[in-house]
């Protein structure tokens, strides 16, 4: 039955795929549907199989479900203990249905808030955050493709619900659709208030209060699913709204200086003074951007903050006023958990940092392919022809040289992560249920020197998906050619930059918000990285549609590569329990 919904959905993005490309319509009514539907299909399976194959409450559940029930009685004074998160999973539906629960158990004898129906409102979630990143991703690209007349509008719709549909079946997200945890709903809620700012962001109007206050709400309720969506409700979000109202537009701004030719450093500075300066915000697109973009890119934004400062905190009044909000929480609360202080205790983990870039590589690995070829084939033509580059321009050289010294700070910077700040939470060791508990006995635990032959690693693993998200990218081997005297340009000659093409800005706030909201955490858990992950996806390009074909095989690479894994983990998960000695007849499982 998988099987079959699975090569379904696979049908069904394939008929997508090869829609007329010709035309300028968006996808039909059909084309629309179709795809949603047979993910929910999946999801609703998946959660069938869990239920029938374990009707109790498993693991985290055996606290969340017992809580919901009790909420769907209107038993608001129950609370239990050991639970770390807020109740916004539980007020979210089951207290709503409260009459209409008694009223099926007079007529029908159905219980409302049994385990199946409670896990069921997880594929509704599933299902809401493929129409959300569908949504999410259009308004991504629609942003920059403004101005682009080689994007057929049905090829964008159909790349959106694609990329849509691979979101909702990534490994981590759509495994727990199936049980009644927080992360997707959590999710949910997140990409809601993207969505928001994305269409605020469309429209090219200041935020109104109507508008202001919905945010704040609807922040709010991402608080109240789980505490470390602060950072993604205020900071990343409230930083794209403070970099937009600098703009006046989401999309990429400002011509990157590598591509300026500066004949003295008088004239270098005079074209630096002109990037930075308050009536344009320095925000080039990643595949643009030169070395000295990325620090050009922050002292405009704080210059530009400074400036226009009053303009700016109006616009992030819901932000600030979630901070506020939440500041108070963590003081009344005393902590930033709720319950089991003990074993949640907030420290500096930078290593999750380290883990975060083979976790989306791993995930992503059809994606970057291409990255990953184009590396290699650079690597080899540089090793096959060292006079290419030792005959290029000084200034060649120089860039070169700079981004060795970035790597090897980086590698040195991860050594001593790794040497000063390697966390082994006790509960990663404990329970052997947790894929990520063999990911570390078989890796830094195996020798105390694999935990340091991983630095490299980890710094490629991010160097590919940087690059992916970058998308076209001059590299410093294949200098451009020089035109012929009197020979007009021919704009097909060059490259054209895949979409959609991140902001600089966006990419400062990603890595930020990430940042803060992975090293306050001990434990490492795949569930962190869902929003991280998420987030880089929808911005990930897709292929140039003027010169692709009507099947992105990549996209497809993708689909298939999430089915595997899932029908694998999904597998193991269901039928091949095992038991602890010291609670025999109660069967284990494996999971994320």
């Amino acid at each position: 039955m998988a099987g079959a919904i699975s090569t379904l959905l696979v049908g069904v993005l394939t008929a997508v795929g090869r829609s007329d490309p010709s035309s300028r319509r968006g996808l039909g009514l059909k084309s629309a549907l179709a795809a949603p539907l047979t993910v929910a299909s999946l999801a609703g399976f998946w959660e069938y199989q869990v239920t029938k194959n374990v009707p109790e409450p498993y693991l985290d559940e055996v606290f969340h479900i017992p809580q919901a029930q009790a909420y769907c009685r209107w038993d608001y004074g129950t609370w239990d203990p050991k639970l770390t998160t807020p109740p916004g999973l539980y007020y979210f539906l089951p207290g709503k249905i409260y009459w209409w629960s008694h009223f099926l158990s007079i007529v029908s004898g159905f219980t409302t808030c049994n385990v199946h129906f409670l896990r069921t409102t997880n594929v509704i979630a599933l299902t809401s955050i493929m129409m959300l990143a569908w949504k999410c991703r259009s308004l991504i690209i629609r942003a920059g493709a403004e101005n682009r007349t080689d994007q057929s509008p049905k090829l964008i719709s159909a790349d959106s619900l694609h990329t849509a549909a691979n979101i909702a079946l990534f490994p981590p997200l759509f495994f727990f659709s199936g049980l009644y945890y927080t992360d997707v709903l959590s999710t949910c809620v997140v990409l809601y208030l993207y969505k928001q700012f994305l269409e605020q962001a469309e429209s090219k109007n200041h935020k109104s209060w109507k508008n202001a206050a919905w945010f704040y709400l609807c922040g709010v309720l991402a608080l109240c699913m789980r505490q470390t969506n602060i950072f993604w409700a205020a900071v990343i979000l409230g930083g794209m709204e403070a970099v937009r109202t600098m703009k006046g537009t989401y999309r990429p701004t400002a011509p990157s200086l590598r591509h300026h030719h500066a004949s003295s450093t008088e004239e270098y500075l005079k074209e630096v003074y002109e990037i930075i300066k308050p009536e344009h915000p320095h925000d080039p697109p990643l595949h643009a951007a030169g070395l000295e973009d990325f620090v050009l890119t922050p002292l405009s934004i704080i210059w530009n903050t400074i400036t226009r400062l009053p303009t700016i905190l109006i616009q992030l009044i819901p932000h600030i006023s979630l901070l506020i909000t939440f500041g108070a929480f963590v003081f009344i609360n005393g902590g930033v958990v709720l319950g089991d202080k003990s074993n949640h205790v907030a420290t500096i983990h930078l290593s999750q940092l380290l883990y975060l870039w083979p976790f989306i590589a791993f995930f992503s690995f059809p994606l970057l392919i291409p990255a990953l070829f184009s590396f290699l084939l650079n690597s080899i033509d540089n090793i096959l022809h060292p006079s290419k580059f030792l005959t290029s321009s000084l200034n060649t050289r120089i860039r070169a040289l700079i981004t060795f010294s970035l790597i090897l700070a980086s590698l040195l910077g991860s050594l001593a992560i790794i040497e000063y700040n390697t966390i082994i939470h006790p509960f990663t060791l404990a329970d052997n249920r947790h894929y990520i508990f063999y990911v570390f006995r078989y890796s830094i635990l195996r020798h105390p020197l694999i935990r340091y032959l991983l630095a490299p690693i980890y710094i490629f693993c991010f160097f590919l998906i940087f690059k992916t998200l970058s998308g076209t990218s001059p590299e410093y081997t294949s200098p451009p050619k020089k035109e012929t005297p009197n020979k007009p340009h021919n704009p097909s000659s060059t490259s054209t930059p895949l979409l959609p093409s991140t902001p600089l800005s966006t990419l400062f706030l990603l890595l930020l918000t990430t940042a803060l909201s992975l090293i306050t955490a001990p434990l490492v858990e795949p569930r962190y990285f869902i929003l991280p992950f998420i987030f880089l996806r929808l911005h990930f390009p897709t292929l140039a549609i003027s010169t692709s074909p009507k099947i992105n095989i990549r996209l497809y690479g993708e689909t298939i590569w999430y089915l595997l894994i899932n029908g694998v983990t999904g597998y193991i998960f269901l039928y091949r329990g095992f038991e602890w000695t010291q609670e025999p007849g109660k069967v284990q499982r494996f999971m994320w």
